[in-house]
């Protein structure tokens, strides 16, 4: 069972998954730890400055991990949730 209380085959999420998909494809919440690939994405975005005129840029956020609803420093690689660290997020 998944964490949103809905249930999927096992061999339908492991195909999903063998596939690059880390969310259920149900809720969008991340099925398995991903806390490296934040790490990755927190370096990435370390390392890739956006240009001047974005740099102050917020945009509204939903997570879908936390389900935390909030405002997200805006870069072109992700929006990274304040409340869990999460880049599982959606623009609101």
């Amino acid at each position: 069972m998944l964490r949103c209380g809905h249930t999927i085959h096992r061999k339908c999420l492991e195909d999903y998954s063998s596939h690059g998909g880390y969310t259920c494809p149900l809720c969008n919440a991340s099925v398995c730890d991903m806390r490296q690939a934040w790490l990755y994405l927190d370096e990435e975005i370390r390392q890739t400055p956006m240009p001047e005129e974005y740099a102050e840029t917020t945009v509204a956020m939903l997570c879908n991990d936390c389900h935390e609803q909030g405002e997200a420093a805006f870069h072109a690689l992700g929006l990274k949730c304040g409340s869990c660290g999460s880049y599982n997020t959606r623009r609101r």
